[in-house]
Formats: C-alpha cells, structure tokens, sequence
C-alpha cells in the first residue's frame, strides 16, 4: 500500500521577482512524497498565481486526492484521478509517482518516457524588472557572463530602456519577456522598432493569453520570433499556438506533468515551432525534473532555483552556465 505525504516550505529569495503583474520577495512551495515503506518518490508543487494556484488551494485538493490514493497502482490510473487537479499539483503528484516507479524498477526517468538521457545543458538566466541604472551591478554581483543566454523581464514603460541596458553591458543576442504586458499588437511592433539595432532573440508572450486574433496579426509583423509562454498551460491548441507563434516555452508545473510535458513538446516539433523548457521559482527538485525533458528542446531556462536563498536539495550542478545532474 502506498503512503502520500505533503509538506510546505517557506523559500527566501535572494533578491527582488519582479514581472509585469507581481512582486515577490519570497515563495512557498510544496513537496509531495509517496513511498512503500521500501522505495519513494518526491514532486515539487510550484503554485501560480496567475492560474489561481496558492498553497492552500494545493493542500485542500491533496487532501482530496490521498482519500483514495493509497490504491493506486498504474500511471494511468494516476493519471485519471488526478486530471481535474490544479496544473501545478498534477505535475507534483505525477513526478512523485514517477520517480518512484523509477525507484522500483531501478530504472531512469528517461526510460520510463521513452527518452534520451539529459546531457548538459546551457542554461538561460533571467533577470527581474528594476531600474536600468541596476542592470550593470546586477549582472556582476551574480556574475551573469558565464551564462550563454541572458533574458530580461520587462513591462510596457521601460521595455526599450531596459532592452538597450542590458544589450550595452552583455554585447550578445538577448531574449525579453513581457509576461502578457502589451495591450495590443501595435504597441508591441512599436517597441520593436526601438530596438531593431539589438539582436533579440525572441519576445516572449507579449500579448495577453486570451487575444489570438492579435497574436496572429502580431506573428505576420514581428521583427523578432515570438513564443508563447503564457498560452502554454496543459492541453494546448498546438494548431492555433502555431498560427500566433513561433516557438513555445513549456513549464511542467503548468502542462501538469511529465507526460503532457513531453507530448506538447513533441506535438510543437510536429508543427515546426522552436522549443523551449522552463521553471517557475522552483528549488533543485523541480529543475532535476525538467532537464529529463530537455532532449526535446532547442532552448533551456532552467533559472529558478539561482532565485532561491535557502535550497534544500542541491540535486543540480551549475558549471559555467551548463546545468549537470
């Protein structure tokens, strides 16, 4: 019979979070443990609030879920009980199950989805919103060079001032993410023409979720690719993503799940949209879980766990902006 088990913890973060909708000075995440009494597996929960995901939220659904949990007995049948459960918590309870079942058979995860091993990957390193006078003293207090990949968050007022900051003091192709910040497409195209001496990679999710007739308009004028970010939650419309995009970044805390998670990926590479795995505020559990995935992917912002002050598990190496298992 298998035993489940939930347990918060407060994270400090070493800095400010800013995005375009929130601040944050600290998280608390959520760890899901099942066990046989010989073998276990452990999930990280990573509520967000933008789906409406708190800790409460995920400790009352768990409390729903460890009624009849204990008979279990295939991943499919996980799969059913839990398919109605907030995304983040999906994804927690699935990893655990997983990585248990891994456990058991003293196999790999990658085996167990059908995958290639994760090599090491160059990860991206995000930086938070704040004045553009900040931007150089940020980047040497974390000492930001050794990553191959910066990304700025930024909101509509100061997007072109704190694109041209950070490009002066890191001379090397940069990503931006708005987090749904723009109201429309025009005002979006006119951002982009304030930079189209920079090199940008991509634009990440400038328009909010819900405006797809925008978004398509938006793709047919963009200078730069555009990725969907927040339009990727759990069973996505990959033909209307590929109509207002150009790549996706996929976060398993919102696809709910490893198995969502590969076959959206696999389902992007199906029409012809760039891939890209991320994280939320996430501690080491949560990052080892989504390198597994990266075999599927041309970009990595696996950042999340550099925000925490105090993590608990140390599971990932970073060597040079590369992440190691």
């Amino acid at each position: 019979m298998l035993t489940w088990s939930i347990t918060q913890q407060h994270l400090e973060l070493l800095y400010t979070w800013k995005i375009s909708r929130n601040t944050s000075t600290e998280k608390i995440n959520l760890f899901i443990t099942v066990t046989d009494g010989t073998y276990s597996g452990m999930g990280e929960v990573a509520p967000n609030i933008r789906y409406g995901e708190t800790p409460d939220l995920i400790i009352g659904w768990f409390s729903r879920f460890i009624r009849d949990a204990a008979s279990i007995s295939s991943i499919d049948d996980l799969t059913e009980k839990i398919k109605d459960f907030p995304n983040a918590l999906r994804f927690g309870i699935e990893s655990a199950f997983l990585f248990f079942i891994c456990s058991k058979k003293n196999s790999t995860l990658s085996e167990l989805l059908d995958l290639p091993e994760p090599s090491p990957v160059p990860t991206s390193y995000t930086l938070p919103i704040m004045e553009a006078s900040e931007i150089s003293s940020f980047i040497k207090q974390h000492k930001l060079k050794r990553f191959s990949l910066l990304k700025l968050k930024v909101n509509q007022q100061n997007a072109t001032e704190l694109t041209r900051a950070l490009f002066d003091h890191c001379r090397k192709p940069i990503c931006i993410d708005a987090n749904e910040a723009f109201p429309d497409p025009d005002s979006v195209i006119r951002f982009l023409e304030t930079i189209r001496d920079i090199p940008v990679l991509f634009l990440e999710q400038p328009l909010p979720a819900a405006q797809e007739e925008a978004g398509v308009y938006l793709k047919s004028r963009s200078t730069v690719p555009v990725f969907a970010d927040e339009s990727v939650t759990s069973n996505p419309d990959m033909e209307k993503i590929a109509g207002q995009f150009h790549g996706i970044n996929m976060k398993l805390m919102k696809a709910g799940g490893f198995i969502h998670g590969r076959d959206i990926l696999r389902e992007a590479q199906k029409h012809n949209l760039s891939t890209m795995i991320g994280c939320m505020i996430e501690t080491s559990l949560g990052i080892k879980s989504a390198l597994y995935l990266t075999p599927l992917c041309q970009y990595y912002d696996l950042d999340g766990m550099f925000l925490v002050k105090n993590e608990p598990f140390n599971l990932v190496r970073e060597q040079t902006g590369y992440l190691l298992l």
